[in-house]
């Protein structure tokens, strides 16, 4: 037994009382008389192959063993004996199912479970190459010839796989899909002659399915549930006059891992705006440092309307940080916006109204271009629209039709002559980005009563992003 627990040291994460009761176990099957027809061995899971790996083996008392060299340290490999790893994996019996052997021969097992504290520590394996005897057990299924022929062939055109248990839990049918499928799992021989609880893929047994169905009265169960590195969608339906069960098994494996990466990459995506925020306001704390000490009108000025930009950047990443999904409305991010912005410019008497649609959402690069579009022409109309005492609004509209976005933004200032007035930077930035960046068309309309900028631009996927 010093092997036995060695292996199960250096293998596995069992605690020293699992690793005592598999001792127990393996004690307690030299003195079992009924196992003296038997190659008997015990397996746990390995680690650092993720296959399963032998511990122990008694040899037969009463014949010659199947096996004619040391087999111990040794592994059973998922292709060659699925009923360990079922067993391993699920808790559940898997009774005469047919294995490969390390040395090559056709074997037919029986795996039980050996639990401690409610879990799975290993398993008890009985191995015979008796295969007349085991397949006297299984019922003769010639009764149902005539049902698969005349019915059941219409079955090997679901993409799913579909198995058919009688009233003793025996399959008598299975379609080709199914058939693929088990031999990927490493099963081997005629699926026909096993029993539900030897295919069982969930941790649902023959005689559960009896109880819900016939004591219950339910006439479907619906399972989705990990085994080995496959995920796998199963329903049971229940016919009452034949008393039959159907078993359709989807396998979701490649949508779960594709579900996965999809959300790896949300997480790193929301993990980089809140990176890019962090960092746009260091560079922001900078320049408001330079603003303090410099002595100059005009330079506290470029370093306000730098800091003011950059914050609009900054303010759309941390927006789009909060969104694990990546998916922000345009009516949110302008909404945050505004709030800072009147915090920042602190200016009594001008309101910012929105009417904006809410289901616009935009993806991340048109969402930061048009954020800062918006705070060069809000901050225009807060410095030159409006005269110190005068009180006004600033009203921002936006409308989607189709995949076109009407952007509007007003005010009901002073105005200025577009035609001989001074360009800014500002004014400069706002045509730059609206032309090459959303690829839209910018108007800018201005008199008295105050002044409009229009943009209009298409809204592209929010999954598309263009080159900055």
């Amino acid at each position: 037994m010093k092997l036995l627990q060695q292996l199960c040291e250096e293998h596995t994460k069992l605690e020293c009382g699992d690793i005592a009761e598999i001792i127990a176990t393996a004690q307690k099957s030299k003195d079992n008389q009924k196992y003296a027809n038997f190659d008997v061995f015990i397996d746990v899971y390995d680690e650092r192959t993720h296959e399963a790996l032998v511990v122990w083996h008694l040899r037969p008392k009463k014949k010659q063993s199947l096996y004619e060299k040391e087999v111990v340290g040794k592994l059973a490999k998922l292709k060659d004996e699925p009923g360990v790893h079922r067993t391993l994996q699920t808790g559940s019996d898997s009774r005469r199912l047919l294995a490969m052997t390390q040395e090559g021969k056709k074997v037919f097992q029986t795996i039980y479970p050996i639990r401690n504290n409610k879990k799975t520590i290993g398993v008890l394996i009985l191995e015979s190459d008796n295969e007349e005897e085991i397949l006297n057990e299984v019922q003769d299924i010639s009764a149902f010839d005539v049902f698969i022929d005349g019915e059941l062939h219409y079955y090997d055109q679901f993409v799913e796989s579909i198995l058919i248990y009688d009233e003793n839990g025996q399959c008598f049918y299975h379609n080709h899909p199914a058939e693929k499928l088990y031999r990927k799992l490493g099963y081997k021989g005629n699926l026909n002659t096993y029993h539900y609880d030897n295919m069982s893929l969930d941790y649902t047994t023959f005689e559960y399915l009896q109880y819900l169905f016939t004591v219950k009265n339910e006439t479907s169960e619906v399972s989705e549930n990990p085994y080995q590195d496959f995920t796998f969608l199963t329903k049971k339906i229940w016919f009452p006059k034949s008393n039959h069960i159907l078993v359709l098994i989807e396998d979701k494996t490649e949508e779960k891992r594709k579900e996965l990466e999809l959300r790896t990459k949300e997480v790193m995506i929301q993990e980089i705006h809140h990176r890019i925020k962090n960092n746009l306001q260091s560079i922001v704390s900078l320049l408001r440092l330079q603003e303090r000490r410099t002595n100059s009108v005009e330079a506290k000025k470029v370093l306000q309307d730098s800091s003011s930009r950059i914050l609009a950047i900054a303010q759309t990443h941390q927006l789009l940080s909060q969104h694990i999904d990546g998916i922000v409305s345009l009516k949110e991010m302008v909404e945050n916006l505004t709030r800072n912005l009147l915090y920042s410019l602190a200016r009594e008497g001008i309101k910012i109204v929105l009417d904006i649609d809410e289901e616009i959402v935009l993806n991340t690069e048109q969402m930061i271009t048009l954020s800062l579009i918006l705070n060069e022409i809000i901050a225009n109309a807060y410095e030159h629209a409006f005269d110190e005492k005068q009180e006004g609004f600033i009203k921002i509209t936006a409308k989607k039709k189709r995949n076109k976005i009407d952007l509007l933004v007003k005010d009901n200032g002073k105005g200025f002559d577009t035609k001989t007035a001074k360009r800014n930077l500002g004014m400069n930035i706002i045509e730059m980005y609206v032309t090459e960046k959303l690829s839209g068309k910018l108007e800018v309309t201005s008199s008295a009563n105050g002044t409009h900028n229009r943009i209009q631009f298409i809204m592209e996927d929010k999954e598309t992003s263009k080159d900055a």
